[in-house]
């Protein structure tokens, strides 16, 4: 890693392997530089070197390896594993459980997702569209195949047998993000028994992040069908451009909620949240009522930014005391409101909850919050209608 004050002043580094060859470069003006994780089959002396880059200033570094993980390998094994078709390494998967899916067969669906172990923090999201069948029981994973198209960040929901001639026992993956940082509109669905991928129905609009329910039991109109909550309108495109000084706030939190039908393979709008949140969590009880907890939500700071220059850009106030550059919209007689999501997605504690049997959607009291505001936490449903909240991001 490399730290430094003053024009240019950077580091290049070079790992190179067993035998001499450089297995990755990477460089740096300035800033931290960082290689996450190296995955090898090669046993031997690695080494890293380090270059200055010239320039002005004051400069300092250090360097580490962070792990290896001989608990996780051998070399004798590593080359058979890599025909046999390994899973990589990953995050950001669309997981379900296979439910009776196949006979004395309780696997689950790992599909999609982003390579983790590579520099993931600046730039785009290495996204794969690698399927694999996990047994929670032993942890051994299968590749199956691939996704149409590769995502991260989906939606997934297993359709039980009862529900439709066209879904019956198979999975549906909704939306998340492409290789080129754009929320998708399409889903796929993933049949157990001959371990296919094909097209699914389409979302009203792209989204990524949501979360997805199977409601049941409930006597509404929403049994049978799977609640598609929360989520965002990702563009993979820069909110700042620091060269032109233009600002575009793309990455809305929507607060619409819909359902997907599999009688009629359709999905539709039935409510609205209080608040867009991506990375809630949902969660039906044995009264019908549906909550919806947590998760991230954007923010408007008071702070004005920049100037009005269009609809949907603007051009930033180097002159401000906060350099925000904040979106303006609304616009009548060339006088615009100003909205800023330069805080997004921050973790709120609220809970908002619908009823099946009225219709009527309401925020909890305060009283009754999360005790601390999550994003991309797990619930499950325990006896007496407790919900169990787990994990998540601050």
């Amino acid at each position: 890693r490399a730290w430094s004050s003053g024009p240019l002043a950077g580091l290049d580094l070079t790992l190179y392997g067993p035998s001499g060859e450089a297995l990755w470069v990477g460089d740096s003006y300035g800033t931290a530089l960082t290689r996450e994780g190296f995955r090898t089959g090669a046993a031997g002396e690695y080494s890293m070197v380090a270059t200055w880059r010239f320039g002005q200033g004051v400069a300092s570094y250090r360097f580490e390896v962070l792990s290896t993980a001989p608990e996780f390998f051998r070399v004798d094994k590593l080359a058979q594993l890599a025909v046999e078709g390994t899973p990589s390494t990953r995050a950001g998967g669309a997981a379900v459980l296979l439910p009776g899916a196949l006979p004395s067969d309780d696997r689950g669906l790992y599909a999609g997702g982003y390579s983790a172990g590579t520099a993931t923090r600046a730039g785009r999201l290495p996204i794969t569209a690698e399927a694999s069948l996990v047994d929670p029981l032993t942890g051994v994973s299968t590749v199956i195949g691939s996704l149409a198209t590769g995502r991260a960040f989906a939606a997934a929901a297993y359709i039980e047998e009862s529900q439709s001639a066209d879904y019956n026992g198979k999975i549906v993956v909704f939306g998340g993000i492409d290789a080129n940082g754009n929320a998708l509109s399409t889903s796929e669905t993933y049949a157990p028994v001959d371990q296919t991928f094909k097209k699914g129905p389409s979302l009203v609009e792209e989204r990524a992040y949501m979360t997805s329910l199977l409601v049941t039991g409930t006597s509404s109109f929403l049994d049978d069908k799977i609640v598609l909550a929360g989520g965002e309108r990702t563009r993979g495109i820069p909110q700042n451009d620091k060269v032109s000084g233009l600002y575009a706030e793309v990455d809305e939190n929507p607060r619409e909620v819909y359902y997907f039908d599999p009688k009629s393979g359709t999905i539709q709008r039935f409510m609205e949240l209080t608040e867009g949140r991506l990375g809630v969590a949902v969660a039906q009880l044995s009264d019908g009522r549906i909550f919806f907890i947590g998760g991230g939500i954007d923010t408007i700071p008071s702070a004005r930014g920049c100037e009005p220059g269009s609809a949907t850009f603007c051009q930033c106030n180097p002159g401000g005391v906060i350099p925000l550059c904040t979106d303006y919209v609304d616009c009548v007689d060339d006088v615009c409101q100003p909205r800023n999501f330069t805080r997004k997605d921050l973790a709120t504690r609220s809970i908002e909850i619908y009823d099946t049997q009225t219709g009527n959607h309401k925020v909890l009291p305060q009283t009754s919050w999360l005790r601390h505001g999550r994003v991309g936490h797990a619930v499950a449903v325990l006896t007496g209608d407790r919900v169990l909240v787990v994990g998540g991001s601050s």
